[in-house]
């Protein structure tokens, strides 16, 4: 039987929420979202950007999920 890590579920929702946003949305409003969380426009969005923004939204991650998730994503793809 094959089974996800809980890193690699997270990173399939966040793919989910990605191809349903692409849906909706021009490549335009992703990349106006990506810029609002690149904020030191960079082009890489790190974990204490991305921590922030979701922060800011009342989303509270520990920090090591958030740096696990971005490795994970980084090595994967």
């Amino acid at each position: 039987m094959s089974t996800l890590s809980l890193y690699l579920f997270a990173l399939l929702l966040l793919v989910i929420i990605f191809l349903y946003f692409v849906r909706y949305f021009s490549f335009a409003d992703l990349r106006t979202a990506f810029d609002l969380l690149d904020r030191d426009q960079d082009g890489h969005v790190t974990p204490e950007e991305l921590q922030f923004m979701l922060r800011n939204l009342g989303i509270h991650v520990r920090d090591e999920l958030i740096d696990d998730l971005l490795r994970e994503a980084s090595r994967t793809g």
